[in-house]
Formats: structure tokens, sequence, C-alpha cells
């Protein structure tokens, strides 16, 4: 069976961050979180857990009805199909 990851699209976080001017160096321990966890997490290597995103909705003022838009937009990945030669 196949396991299925889905990865996360972070440039609107990302782009907050930049707008409230938070690196990811002061951002983390504003979050408490160690800048060695955010990066991994904004490269997708582990997740968000809810306490973190409720952190730095806050931190970052980003609306509770927004919080999908910047933690949960998955990243589409297109996959050419091979032709098959008969």
């Amino acid at each position: 069976m196949k396991k299925f990851s889905v990865t996360y699209n972070y440039d609107l976080l990302l782009k907050k961050m930049k707008e409230k001017r938070y690196s990811q160096e002061s951002l983390a321990p504003a979050v408490n979180m160690s800048r060695t966890s955010l990066n991994q997490k904004l490269n997708s290597k582990s997740n968000f857990t809810q306490s973190e995103i409720l952190r730095m909705a806050k931190v970052l003022e980003i609306e509770n009805s927004e919080v999908g838009e910047y933690f949960f937009t998955a990243v589409v990945r297109k996959t050419e199909q091979k032709e098959r030669v008969n």
C-alpha cells in the first residue's frame, strides 16, 4: 500500500512573518520552539501542532478564520504522464 503524505505551502505564512518583521530566529522563541524545529516545520520535514499554530497565529496577528490559508494549503505537484509505447 502506498503511503500518502501531504506537503503544505507556507508561502503565505512566510510573507506574514516578513510583514511583521520576524525571521525564523526571532519568531521561534516568541512561539516557544527552537529555530531548528520551526525551520523543519516550514520545510515540511515535520508538522505543526495545534498549540504551535495557535501561538503563531496570535503572535503574527492571523485571524482565526484565516488560519487554514496560512497552515493548511496543500502543495499540488504536477507529474508527467509517460506515454506508453506499443
